[in-house]
């Protein structure tokens, strides 16, 4: 038997990113992935490791770096397929180092393909740290693994049924006993097989025809519904003919059986064709004719290869791979079921899937979507959290695939599942980190705007009042103005006046900047007493203004007292310096607990719950589309010469909301007041 190996096919997608991440362990960290791939393979005690136990640890390095750069180097030059055929080509040809072809068991190529991408993974955070290259690099190892792992079991079945086929000389000699005529084509319809009754009918000498296409051998097929069902039979269908005339010589009657040659794993690797010449005496026992011995012998021999086959997939341990029948009720568990989810063949076999999957997800009937799809469509795929036995959760790649009877009916499904608990974590630490760093930059470029701003201040705002100073000073300084008494008092006032602007201008800033500050103690507060302190302070009755401020029973929250006091003081004081003139000041304070969704402010979480104050004035208002605007520091909506003030304000209110995790926002109307909104947030 000539085993080859098999090609890469339906191949969609190629290796972008993997051969740059590949030339740079390569060149920088060969040794440290030589020692890893090592350590690993001692940690899962791949079978393959007693062949090297006699090899002492220092000799190891030097025995592997040329090796280990001679097979990655395909990928850095691109050439994944050369590499892979490369590989198993070796190990067809029994040119192993150390051991031999038949050495190696199934358990060392699924271990052999953990450690590989184990030690990919753990060297990829120092070749990137951007999330979506990352991410892309991720899948092309996972991709170029799958390829290597599914032709490596393939060339390992392959060498499997050759060593079978050896061992059964006597299934040659029985084929050549009997009457039939007996042959077999690969999958190119080439003579691979002829046992001597055919070659004696036909005139053949088997070294002479062996290799040869079916359509040489026999022309007279040609156009005949033969040559349509060879394909028939290559797809997987049996083809039976009863009673058909033979094209050779158009006389003698035959019935013909072909059949796939199965691998085991449910691909076909040739065709295997059986025709019984028909007397008219033995017509009626033809049933009894189509189940020779031979056929039995030839059913056995795949039998064996489907147990081995069965027993390889129940020992590999990276994947969890189970049977279910079409409920979902489990009937079969191997190693790597027990690996990833905690249980072992007797806690589960008769237990429904839907136990792996999270309380809302069985609510959301995840499970029989997904079984829906399969059964639809033939195939299902998802990535989410999983349940283990012990109630943690891991990240699982499930892939559902429906089976299928003879006549298309289905009859249970295959579930393949693999714990990508690790590249998950990785991939949300690196969005957090990407997202740590967004807030981060955000937050530079709002303290360049303010400083921007702060510079206009500092060279506009604060220099009018020195301007003025200045000029009133020299005014009453210069000898030919002739300033009299009256005047020069009006001029020293107004120098006053100039100065306290300047002042209140200056502890604004302050306050400002201090605003910013949140290493200050937090404590309950009861806001009521912080209104009292603010409402004693801003109301004068020796000025005769009439100022009223109301308010309903505000909350305890905690917080930090000093800016709780900054934040009312401001919303009260803002009231009264923006009343119409010669009109009472009536300032009306409302309180509730109102969930987010009934908040419309962007910043608004819809699953909490939030203390809502509203700060309502009866005042000169201003227009809707200035309600984001007066939050940002050193804007004003009025001359200077109307209603002076730093502009500072309201945007230190909109700072300590945020030190306290909460918001503001404020509605208003041309003449007829305006309403600020608190929302802070309950926890």
């Amino acid at each position: 038997m000539k085993i080859g190996v098999p090609e890469v096919s339906g191949v969609k997608k190629g290796l972008h990113f993997l051969p740059g991440f590949i030339s740079f362990i390569l060149e920088q960290r060969l040794e440290a992935f030589i020692n890893l791939q090592w350590q690993l393979s001692e940690q899962v005690e791949a079978p393959i490791m007693k062949y090297f136990s006699a090899i002492p640890e220092e000799d190891r390095m030097k025995i592997s770096v040329e090796p280990t750069r001679e097979y990655w180097s395909y990928i850095v030059r691109g050439e994944m397929e050369a590499q892979i055929e490369d590989a198993l080509q070796k190990w067809v040809n029994n040119q192993l180092p150390i051991i031999g072809r038949d050495q190696l068991v199934a358990e060392d190529i699924t271990k052999a393909q953990y450690v590989r991408r184990t030690a990919l993974l753990q060297l990829l955070p120092e070749y990137t740290q951007d999330f979506n290259r990352y991410r892309e690099i991720s899948a092309e190892i996972d991709y170029y693994l799958q390829e290597v792992t599914s032709r490596s079991f393939k060339v390992f079945i392959d060498i499997q049924n050759e060593r079978l086929r050896k061992g059964n000389q006597f299934a040659e000699a029985l084929i050549n006993s009997s009457t039939d005529l007996i042959m077999a084509f690969d999958t190119e319809l080439r003579l691979i097989s002829m046992n001597n009754k055919a070659l004696e009918r036909y005139h053949f000498v088997l070294a002479e025809v062996i290799g040869r296409p079916v359509h040489e051998l026999f022309p007279q097929i040609k156009g005949t519904v033969i040559q349509t069902d060879l394909s028939r039979v290559l797809n997987g269908e049996n083809v039976r003919y009863n009673h058909t005339k033979s094209l050779i010589n158009g006389e003698d009657l035959f019935d013909m059986h072909m059949l796939p040659l199965s691998d085991g794993a449910g691909g076909v690797y040739g065709i295997l064709s059986v025709t019984h010449l028909v007397t008219d005496t033995a017509k009626a026992n033809l049933k009894i004719s189509e189940l020779n011995y031979d056929l039995q012998e030839k059913s056995e021999m795949l039998r064996r290869n489907e147990e081995q086959y069965q027993k390889m997939i129940a020992e590999v341990q990276d994947y969890a791979i189970i049977l279910m029948d079409t409920d979902g009720t489990i009937r079969n568990w191997n190693m790597g079921a027990t690996k990833i989810k905690g249980y072992t063949a007797d806690e589960i076999v008769g237990k429904n899937f839907r136990l792996f999957y999270s309380e809302q997800d069985r609510k959301n009937q995840l499970p029989e979507q997904l079984i829906g799809l399969a059964r639809k469509n033939g195939r299902a795929t998802h990535e989410g959290w999983r349940v283990r036995k012990d109630g943690t959760r891991f990240w699982g790649s499930v892939v559902i695939t429906a089976l299928h009877d003879a006549d298309g009916t289905v009859v249970g499904f295959s579930k393949v599942t693999r714990d990508l608990s690790e590249r998950k974590i990785a991939e949300e630490q690196l969005k957090a980190n990407n997202k740590l760093l967004e807030e981060n930059n955000e937050m530079l470029m709002a303290k360049n705007k303010e400083l921007r701003a702060f510079n206009h201040v500092a060279s506009h705002d604060l220099q009018e009042p020195l301007r003025k100073i200045r000029t009133f000073a020299n005014m009453i300084l210069d000898p030919d103005t002739q300033a009299t008494e009256e005047r020069k008092k009006e001029l020293l006032q107004r120098i006053i006046t100039s100065s306290k602007n300047m002042q209140q201008f200056i502890d604004d800033l302050l306050i400002y900047s201090k605003a910013h500050d949140v290493s200050s103690q937090y404590e309950d507060i009861d806001l009521n007493s912080i209104l009292e302190r603010v409402k004693e302070e801003l109301i004068n009755p020796e000025e005769g203004r009439e100022i009223k401020i109301t308010w309903h029973k505000l909350p305890h929250i905690h917080g930090v007292p000093v800016q709780m006091y900054q934040l009312f003081q401001n919303l009260i004081g803002n009231s009264i310096k923006y009343s119409r003139a010669g009109q009472p000041v009536y300032i009306d304070i409302d309180y509730t607990q109102v969930p987010g969704t009934d908040i419309q402010h962007s910043n608004a979480d819809a699953s909490s719950l939030y203390h809502l104050i509203t700060v309502t004035d009866n005042g000169i208002g201003f227009d809707q589309e200035y309600a984001e605007k007066i939050f940002e520091p050193f804007q004003r909506l009025h001359a200077k010469s109307q209603y002076f003030g730093s502009g500072v304000g309201l945007a230190i209110c909109k700072t300590i909301m945020k030190n306290h995790s909460g918001f503001i926002y404020a509605k208003g109307e041309p003449d007829k007041g305006a309403s600020f909104f608190v929302a802070l947030p309950l926890s």
